[in-house]
């Protein structure tokens, strides 16, 4: 194995500036790992991070001390950082993984600074409404035009981040495949609360004016039928000309509109012989989220939105930052991981509700 794989300031600065991890080890070390595997295949399945491992002898079933006394040959003392790198890896792979995000935003955009003014089509502004509608115009005539706007209000990309303390007797004994397992359990609550976050959004805007419509109500407190959901549904369509692919509601909800099921001998149509299609709208295919919804009004909810269009999450570059620390005193390791990132209205109004009853 080829020592020279290592996380050293040219990765990091990679890494710093945005760039994956992985992406940054093989951008640097690109030839060697292709050299290495063509070598030897038993390499071909592993990623770059852990090719640097395997080039510091980090195995699976080593500890997470030796983990994070690993350093390859030659004293590159940069090598500290595989760990964190390592960490990173885990977590961010495990978040995703887990994570429900991409059913409720569209993309991730990379921003320099933690400051930013997000463009938005205000789709409830009257001159904007009367601007985007197709029309007949004389010749010579100017054409309608629609304005796409930044915020008026910077949106704060504020600093998330979590902290793990361990004893050194527990680093010690334990194992580096036990550790990831105690790491994905944290991704999984890391990932939950981006979707808190997100719904907050969904909830009371960005700032800049574009808190979620309300829609109507149900007739019973605190209940909603399937034929009121799929009501509100075809208003949202109405309103905004997007379909709704995507409900987020507590889990109380979540639960009663899970056990929702229709009449078959209405949904193929006047027959068993004549169906409908709806193109405009796939009711078959809307995801249901679960998340601690912020109540409005001192009632529970039920969000919609159109997931390409309402909400796009922001991330800071070079704010993925993982440190350790050891403390003698107390002979303990902190180790923490954190990033700036947040959330912003896309197309203001795809954002609205359907008030439902009664809350806590």
């Amino acid at each position: 194995m080829n020592k020279a794989i290592f996380i050293n300031n040219s990765v990091h600065d990679l890494y710093t500036s945005g760039m994956s991890l992985n992406n940054a080890i093989n951008t640097v070390f690109g030839e060697d790992i292709k050299k290495m595997k063509e070598e030897n295949p038993s390499l071909e399945k592993l990623d770059a991070i852990q090719m640097a491992m395997a080039a510091a002898d980090v195995k699976k079933t080593d500890t997470v001390g030796k983990f994070m006394d690993a350093y390859t040959s030659g004293g590159m003392s940069e090598n500290e950082w595989l760990f964190p790198a390592w960490m990173e890896t885990t977590i961010r792979e495990a978040m995703y993984a887990q994570s429900v995000l991409p059913y409720l935003v569209s993309n991730t955009i990379t921003v320099d600074g933690n400051l930013v003014r997000s463009a938005t089509l205000d789709l409830m502004n009257d001159t904007n409404k009367k601007a985007i509608k197709r029309a007949r115009i004389a010749e010579g005539a100017d054409i309608p035009v629609g304005k796409i706007t930044i915020g008026e209000k910077a949106i704060n990309l504020w600093k998330h981040g979590r902290g793990i303390e361990m004893t050194y007797e527990a680093m010690r004994r334990m194992r580096i495949d036990l550790f990831r397992i105690h790491m994905n359990a944290i991704a999984s609550d890391l990932a939950q609360q981006n979707v808190e976050a997100a719904a907050d959004v969904l909830v009371n805007g960005d700032g800049n004016d574009n808190k979620a419509i309300k829609m109507g109500q149900t007739a019973k407190e605190g209940v909603i039928t399937n034929i009121e959901l799929v009501d509100f549904l075809i208003d949202y369509l109405l309103a905004t000309n997007m379909a709704p692919d995507t409900l987020t509601m507590n889990y109380k909800l979540l639960k009663q509109v899970s056990h929702m099921s229709f009449d078959t001998s209405l949904a193929t149509g006047a027959s068993n012989r004549v169906g409908f299609n709806m193109p405009q709208m796939n009711l078959q295919n809307v995801t249901l989220i679960g998340a601690d919804v912020p109540q409005i009004g001192g009632k529970d909810v039920i969000l919609v939105s159109s997931k390409d269009n309402t909400l796009v999450r922001y991330q800071e570059n070079g704010s993925n930052i993982q440190e350790n620390q050891r403390f003698i005193r107390n002979q303990t390791e902190l180790m923490t991981f954190t990033e700036n990132s947040g959330y912003a209205v896309g197309v203001a109004g795809t954002n609205r509700y359907i008030e439902v009853g009664q809350g806590e």
